[in-house]
């Protein structure tokens, strides 16, 4: 299945230079294109089968040094407001710098 190339490539320009918290990724087919525009991905996969599989795809893109593979659950732990404005994080994924986790009124998203 997976997603339209062409769809995938337009939506990871809005990224561009930008880091990006992707959650759900599957196969790894929209965190490829997002690891092609982005300065970095941190993608959360919960189903370990799934990221194993992302990550031969993204090793095989050639693009492992863009990505942080983090598996976990977004759903469950405590909703808490993050240090920085504009942002809740409602999940105990550990490994993803406070500064990607900030999200401002000026960005890009």
């Amino acid at each position: 299945m997976g997603i339209d190339q062409r769809f995938a490539a337009h939506f990871a320009e809005r990224f561009k230079d930008l880091r990006v918290l992707e959650t759900c990724t599957g196969a790894g087919f929209s965190t490829i294109s997002l690891a092609r525009t982005a300065k970095h991905v941190f993608t959360v996969e919960i189903d370990q089968s799934h990221q194993e599989q992302a990550i031969s795809n993204v090793e095989k893109a050639g693009l492992s040094n863009r990505v942080t593979f983090l598996n976990g659950n977004i759903f469950q732990g405590e909703s808490r407001k993050s240090d920085r404005p504009g942002l809740c994080v409602g999940c105990r994924v550990t490994g993803i710098p406070t500064t990607t986790l900030s999200i401002t009124r000026n960005s890009k998203c």
